[in-house]
């Protein structure tokens, strides 16, 4: 499956696993074979109850809420600037940085 799949709209991402599983080799059992959790294909897919939280806000010198998962803090300051005396940047987005330029 391709790891950018998941930053298409909904309707279309569910499709296109959908169809990424029924293309596979329909004639084995368990999908994919190296992961750790085992997906048995079916002809539905399974329906869990759940709701989507709300993002977080970002307080500045207003309220901003992340539009399509990125805070636009252009135009905004924070009320009480601070020092930042160490810090560090988390990427939790794997396909972002290739596996070499991290060895």
């Amino acid at each position: 499956m391709s790891s950018g799949n998941w930053q298409q709209p909904g309707g279309a991402w569910f499709n296109s696993v959908t169809r990424q599983l029924w293309d596979h080799d329909r004639g084995q059992e368990t999908f994919p074979h190296k992961a750790t959790i085992v997906v048995r294909s079916t002809e539905r897919p399974m329906c869990v109850k759940g709701h989507i939280l709300k993002p977080p806000q970002l307080l500045m010198n207003k309220e901003l809420s992340p539009n399509k998962g990125v805070w636009d803090i252009r135009g905004n300051s924070f009320y009480k600037g601070a020092d930042l005396t160490c810090w560090a940047v988390i990427n939790y987005n794997c396909g972002f940085i290739r596996d070499e330029v991290l060895r």
